[in-house]
């Protein structure tokens, strides 16, 4: 007699199709599926879709987005009233919704300022998403060389979500476990897996850690994943 209830699923498989009747209301009524592992994917692949964003939440099938976006010294937009900001920048197709300031969320009117250390909260055309960013002085680039360490259902879910959705990027992973290796490896099309140790010196030269502008580490093990 409870009207929500929310489960969370560790095991990838029970996550595909073939078990969406397990879920109704004869066998296990449950109303919404949580798997830990996919949301943690995705969050990191937001993050590297927008790389001096905070945050970024995608709306419309992926056309609009919600950037947080930290305000700092380098951003020529601090102090400048919001009703200015679309003559500075008459082309964007962004909008402010508020800034979080202290502890509080405010929403900004024409005559407001955003100020050093808001995080503000901005709509945009999701086309837009690198130059609305440089607007708010932030030039950090997008990695198109990215190296998973860990091939475990984060490190798996992240790469072929890379794969699917980011145009001109090469992803690698450095997977210990070698029938986990070869699983993962059958399952991507473009994605180098390497059977070995994150933490070896010679694996990580054969993954060219050199040219790799990103890292991600994402083994089972957390003291491993910290050095």
């Amino acid at each position: 007699k409870i009207n929500k209830k929310i489960a969370r699923v560790r095991g990838q498989e029970f996550l595909g199709s073939k078990w969406s009747k397990l879920y109704g209301q004869s066998n296990l009524p449950i109303d919404v599926i949580i798997s830990p592992e996919l949301e943690v994917a995705k969050s990191l692949q937001r993050k590297l879709d927008a790389p001096g964003a905070l945050d970024s939440v995608p709306f419309a099938s992926g056309k609009i987005k919600v950037l947080e976006i930290d305000i700092d010294k380098k951003c020529p937009l601090v102090n400048t009233e919001l009703s200015k900001l679309t003559v500075m920048f008459p082309k964007l197709k962004a909008n402010i919704l508020g800034v979080i300031r202290g502890e509080k969320f405010v929403i900004l009117k024409k005559k407001d300022k955003i100020l050093i250390n808001d995080k503000a909260f901005v709509v945009v055309n999701a086309s837009q998403i690198d130059t609305t960013l440089s607007a708010f002085g932030h030039e950090e680039k997008k990695a198109k060389k990215i190296l998973i360490v860990g091939g475990g259902n984060i490190g798996f879910n992240l790469a072929k979500s890379l794969e699917s959705d980011s145009e001109g990027v090469r992803v690698k992973i450095i997977e210990k476990n070698k029938d986990r290796a070869e699983f993962i490896a059958n399952e991507l099309n473009n994605t180098i897996v390497i059977n070995g140790d994150g933490l070896d010196e010679d694996v990580l030269k054969e993954a060219n850690i050199e040219e790799v502008e990103t890292v991600l580490s994402l083994t089972n093990d957390d003291e491993d994943n910290i050095m």
